[in-house]
């Protein structure tokens, strides 16, 4: 009863997730720009924790840094798997951990390191870390960048602009050679209309690879 009120009371502690394309765009982005901070500091703590506690076994002192290690592993996975329930609108399946047991305290407070659940957490914290970075910088940037372009037309014309053909130029100039800055305002703002339209597509594939 009290392992369901608190699964009852952790699906709560997120918004019920919108339906609507926008609102599912919106909140995939969210999803992906607030994962950064997230596996930052998973990464970080598990590398960390890991080192210390394995580097420090030998004297006792690295079992209860490993044991911390693990069960903040157990909160970082925890919390995605409520907050990738949100964002996808579905709900997670359940992961189930090692109760602890035995008669000492010294013996329930290594529990975690008999818990695969508890090692799989950790490893997934180290080795998702690329994929959430990659998924961060190439969500962000696609919508950043189309957003620019498509408001290109407000910012472009205030850049210093040279019109000595030898000086180089934008993005007309390399393909054609020709300088023009209204091609260039043009070019930009079709990319980033572009960009935008598809970007609710790349928002959506980045989730679904997380």
């Amino acid at each position: 009863m009290v392992g369901t009120m608190t699964e009852i009371a952790a699906s709560a502690a997120l918004p019920r997730a919108g339906t609507s394309p926008p609102s599912r765009f919106l909140r995939g982005l969210g999803y992906l720009a607030a994962d950064l901070p997230i596996c930052v500091s998973a990464f970080a703590l598990g590398i960390a924790g890991f080192a210390a506690g394995i580097g420090t076994v030998v004297v006792w002192v690295g079992l209860p840094i490993l044991v911390a290690t693990l069960l903040a592993m157990r909160l970082f996975a925890d919390f995605e798997r409520r907050f990738t329930g949100w964002a996808t609108a579905r709900a997670m399946p359940p992961h189930h951990y090692r109760k602890p047991a035995g008669r000492s305290w010294f013996t329930r407070m290594l529990t975690p390191l008999r818990d695969a659940q508890a090692w799989r957490d950790l490893l997934y914290a180290v080795a998702s870390f690329p994929v959430r970075l990659t998924a961060f910088v190439l969500a962000v940037t696609w919508t950043i960048g189309g957003l620019g372009g498509t408001l290109a037309v407000t910012w472009m014309w205030a850049l210093p602009y040279d019109t000595d053909p030898d000086d180089g130029g934008g993005l007309v100039w390399l393909l054609t050679g020709n300088r023009s800055l209204a091609l260039e305002i043009a070019l930009n703002t079709v990319i980033g209309l572009i960009m935008l339209a598809t970007a609710p597509l790349v928002v959506r594939g980045l989730v679904a690879a997380r």
